[in-house]
């Protein structure tokens, strides 16, 4: 069985809502926003990077990656960098799934409920190199508002017999996730954020 390791990443609240999140009695000690380049935990280290788009380096997920614990406020997106291999090689989609096991504080892999999956996008201009999510409803797939959850990727490598990679989940650098203020009373309002590089 695989062991998990941890590595840092960054948690970041944003100001103009740290009035509402005091205000608020259901957001607790958790960020309700992330902002991460680099998983907080993992399934197995990354073994391979990819530079492209002018030498910028992306990692492979090998298997579960996860970041959390984030609060529930309702509707949330996900943005995330996300890169294929590219011809020859055959692109496996990266799964994106919420996780509300006791084992994600843990560092302890686990499957959680999938919500999202993205092919990545081959674009460069620093605009288009992100996909986005839906936006997912978490209410709606059991993780009650005020409720803890993680959000964790999944991410498949074929290889062949010589040990060359042949197929794989698209390579990721940074992701998001965000909500809307006015979710919770059915508001279309976003508040998209910006990646800072670590």
């Amino acid at each position: 069985m695989a062991t998990a390791l941890t590595r840092l990443a960054a948690f970041r609240v944003r100001p103009d809502l740290e009035e509402h999140r005091n205000r608020s009695p259901v957001l607790g000690e958790a960020p309700a926003e992330l902002e991460a380049c680099g998983a907080q935990c993992f399934e197995r280290l990354p073994h391979y990077l990819l530079l492209d788009c002018d030498y910028q380096s992306w990692e492979i997920v090998p298997g579960r990656i996860w970041w959390g614990p984030l609060r529930c406020v309702g509707e949330i997106q996900i943005s995330i960098q996300a890169r294929p291999l590219g011809p020859p090689q055959r692109t496996i989609p990266l799964y994106v799934e919420i996780r509300v096991d006791p084992l994600a504080a843990e560092c302890k892999s686990f499957a959680g409920t999938e919500i999202w999956e993205t092919l990545g996008t081959f674009a460069c201009d620093p605009d288009s190199q992100w996909v986005h999510s839906p936006p997912i409803d978490l209410p709606g797939i059991n993780v009650p508002i005020g409720a803890e959850y993680y959000i964790q990727f999944v991410g498949f490598e074929e290889l062949a017999p010589g040990g060359q990679t042949i197929a794989a989940s698209p390579f990721i650098r940074c992701m998001q996730v965000y909500w809307s203020v006015d979710s919770r009373i059915g508001s279309a309002r976003r508040n998209p954020l910006r990646a800072v590089r670590l």
